[in-house]
């Protein structure tokens, strides 16, 4: 390599230094780092979930179609506590 450069000056030839590392090259850099560091936290979270079972969710209790509906509470009143006709409360 050094005979090479010693050949170029003697022709006239200009010898360039190696160019250095920049801004742009730490950017990179920085930037591979959080793509590897995505992608390892990406693995953790998709591991998880082959370690867990589902949830066992409760099915509600349907009526068959045509039964009757459940009877009303005794003594006329609503849910709300009024009864039927009375707007001014108990």
């Amino acid at each position: 390599m050094a005979k090479y450069k010693e050949k170029e000056k003697e022709r006239g030839g200009v010898a360039t230094a190696k160019p250095r590392n920049d801004a742009y090259t730490l950017m990179l850099l920085v930037t591979l780092l959080a793509i590897i560091a995505g992608c390892v936290l990406l693995y953790m979270e998709w591991d998880e979930y082959g370690q867990k079972s589902p949830p066992k969710d409760m099915m509600p209790d349907l009526s068959k179609l045509g039964t009757a509906a459940p009877a009303a509470a005794p003594g006329g009143t609503q849910p709300g506590g009024t009864q039927p006709g009375n707007t001014q409360g108990n």
